[in-house]
């Protein structure tokens, strides 16, 4: 069976509080347009297998932005945080490691342990031009179609394409070396940061207000910031707030102007020039388009 949207319901440390599958078959796949509906941030113990059906999507995971073509698939590790947003659709698997074998199982030790333990995997972009990434995407496809038909012996039958999928995996990445300490604090630094915006995308945020959050200096803080993310912590503030406002201008019908004060924005004029500088439309036509 297929779910066609995959609300993330959270708590207050992002975990997601939605069970995918069951205890004796944990594991589901998931039909999503995010053109009518982003999902948000959140992470789940359970690994996640995501391809894209159509458009181009963009995932955040951790600290990092991944943009991602038709065809191409990504491999998302336990316990790490991400959402994805665009104008594309995909299919994705979403599945506790626990199907393939638990701690007392030789599959738990030689195909899930080293993913799981794994520092420097949080994820892995997946390209069908590569030999070995285009067998695990067919693998993980199959399972897939199995779990959508729910033909005769689905189950086993998408077990072991799973589990062929990640022995792969596991396979190809034993080599990653595992982040150093200094990494590691400044990682956990910035997730902070980022959970924090996240959080407060309606409300003032300056540089000064996050440095305190994680006791830096704000020279630390946006040399932290901007080599884990890519961006200022401002400038991935105003690309989140838009992220927001275009899934408030899509799935409700608040005005404009009260989308933009939501989102943060007390600026009209800022608000539409930082929105069609993103987006590459007005906030009116992007309604109207919608």
């Amino acid at each position: 069976m297929v779910n066609y949207r995959c609300v993330t319901k959270t708590d207050s440390t992002k975990r997601e509080l939605e069970a995918h599958g069951s205890i004796l078959f944990p594991i589901a796949c998931y039909d999503e347009d995010l053109s009518i509906e982003m999902v948000g941030v959140h992470w789940h113990e359970e690994i996640e297998f995501i391809i894209v059906t159509e458009g181009v999507l963009t995932l955040h995971i951790d600290t990092e932005e991944v943009k991602l073509n038709i065809g191409e698939a990504i491999f998302i590790n336990s316990g790490h945080l991400h959402s994805a947003s665009g104008n594309g659709k995909l299919n994705s698997l979403v599945f506790n490691y626990t199907l393939i074998g638990d701690e007392n199982t030789i599959f738990f030790h030689e195909i899930v342990a080293p993913l799981l333990e794994n520092d420097k995997l949080s994820y892995l972009i997946l390209n069908s031009k590569a030999n070995w990434q285009n067998v695990v995407i067919e693998n993980m496809m199959s399972a897939y179609t199995l779990i959508r038909d729910e033909g005769y012996d689905y189950e086993n039958e998408a077990r072991y394409h799973i589990t062929k999928a990640l022995r792969i995996i596991a396979e190809n990445t034993k080599d990653i070396q595992k982040i150093n300490k200094h990494d590691e604090v400044t990682y956990k630094r910035i997730k902070k940061v980022l959970r924090f915006i996240d959080d407060s995308l309606s409300d003032e945020l300056n540089n000064e207000q996050l440095s305190k959050l994680i006791n830096v200096s704000e020279s630390i803080l946006l040399k932290s910031f901007k080599k884990t993310v890519g961006a200022s912590p401002m400038q991935y503030v105003i690309k989140k707030r838009i992220d927001r406002a275009r899934y408030l201008i899509i799935t409700t019908d608040k005005k404009i102007s009260t989308i933009a004060s939501e989102c943060g924005f007390n600026d009209m004029s800022y608000f539409a020039k930082q929105f069609k500088r993103i987006v590459g439309t007005s906030p009116k036509e992007y309604k109207k388009e919608r």
